[in-house]
This record gives structure tokens, C-alpha cells and sequence, in this order.
């Protein structure tokens, strides 16, 4: 928690590449739940708005 953002080792491949679809089908893949198909869509739209936001802020890695 905090202002450091963090991804785990399967996720963040995706962030380095800026792969935003590829990282959408691995969060709705985990998504907690059964959702049905209507469900998948509008969760995967909603957490679509919020990556879209994060990668116009053009995250940079740190190394420490």
C-alpha cells in the first residue's frame, strides 16, 4: 500500500510491454467469482478504464 505500485511476476511482463489486452484477459481470468459472459464484459470494461488510466501515467519501473 502506499504511492508504489506493484504486479506480480505474470502481470508485470505485460505492464513492461504496455500489453493492455493481454493484461485485461489475465485480470478478468482471476476475477473472483463465477461471472457469466454479460458479467466478464462489463467488469473487464470497468477495470479497463482504470488501467487505461494508469498507463497514460506512464508508469516507470524502479530498481532498487
Amino acid at each position: 500500500m502506499g504511492d508504489d505500485w506493484a504486479a506480480c511476476e505474470r502481470c508485470a511482463p505485460l505492464i513492461r510491454k504496455r500489453q493492455l489486452h493481454l493484461l485485461l484477459d489475465r485480470v478478468v481470468a482471476v476475477a473472483p467469482g463465477n461471472l457469466n459472459r454479460p458479467e466478464r464484459r462489463k467488469f473487464r470494461s470497468e477495470v479497463k478504464a482504470a488501467h487505461s488510466k494508469f498507463f497514460a501515467a506512464d508508469p516507470r519501473e524502479l530498481h532498487s
